[in-house]
């Protein structure tokens, strides 16, 4: 995932938080000012700069198709870039598969704020031609906030994922706890009246207990989910069979004990 940030992000003191605290974010600098020096400095103040990819706007802009493609995802820092040169470094970093983030407050910012897949725009010094081309606006105008959205969303999705595999674990024990019983002793221990009131009872508490549970740091180490990676993965299809197994063993014991 990359983030790409305008003259909206040079006062914030934190705009490193993003690539130190999160696996797999990239910060971006897509800056109509200043020196490719001075823009780095501002990236890192209190590290090696040596290995900071910086172009100019230009530079990157008379680059081939070929060569656009093989160095927009090395690039930290562009220098003096028009509004063209911001919407195509999105255009390319999304043709590479990445998911875009672009932060802006201009009029010109608008293009690469609208071919984003996410656009954040300011709420305070932004213009509403900003405003209506983001997804998301920042009320305080602190670059460093952008951090607590990814960190809260990091958080609701995965409790979200932890809701359905709870509903699930339970929903796949009880049906096999049917058919085993239909097979086996020819009658059904919960009927479909209480298994409906058994899911509304379950529904209401997992939501209230699951839901509501707050980021921890360990949700900023993990690397951002794909968009094709599907909500119930493979692991998550692994520990409900496994939690549903462990469910209907001691019941298959006692249908076992019944009918010897």
């Amino acid at each position: 995932m990359g983030i790409q940030g305008t003259e909206v992000a040079k006062e914030s003191s934190n705009i490193v938080i993003l690539e130190d605290d999160f696996a797999s974010v990239a910060t971006v600098l897509r800056w109509g000012k200043m020196s490719p020096t001075a823009e780095c400095e501002i990236l890192k103040p209190d590290k090696d700069m040596s290995s900071c990819v910086v172009v100019e706007g230009k530079e990157f802009r008379n680059y081939t198709p070929e060569e656009r493609m093989e160095k927009v995802e090395k690039i930290q820092v562009m220098a003096r870039s028009s509004p063209s040169d911001k919407l195509l470094t999105v255009q390319c970093l999304k043709q590479k598969g990445q998911v875009i983030a672009v932060t802006g407050d201009g009029i010109n910012d608008a293009p690469a704020l609208k071919g984003a897949d996410i656009g954040l725009s300011m709420g305070i010094q932004g213009t509403e031609v900003a405003k209506e081309s983001s997804d998301i606006i920042i009320l305080d105008d602190n670059f460093a906030s952008v951090a607590i959205v990814l960190w809260w969303g990091k958080c609701i999705y995965t409790n979200i994922q932890n809701f359905i595999q709870f509903l699930l674990t339970v929903n796949v024990a009880a049906l096999c706890i049917n058919f085993i019983a239909a097979m086996s002793a020819g009658e059904i221990p919960l009927t479909t009246v209480q298994l409906l009131w058994g899911n509304l009872y379950m529904n209401t508490f997992a939501a209230l207990s699951l839901v509501p549970e707050r980021p921890t740091k360990e949700l900023m180490a993990k690397p951002p989910i794909s968009r094709t990676e599907p909500l119930i993965s493979n692991i998550v299809w692994r520990t409900i069979l496994a939690q549903a197994l462990y469910q209907i063993a001691p019941y298959n014991s006692m249908v076992n004990q019944s009918l010897g």
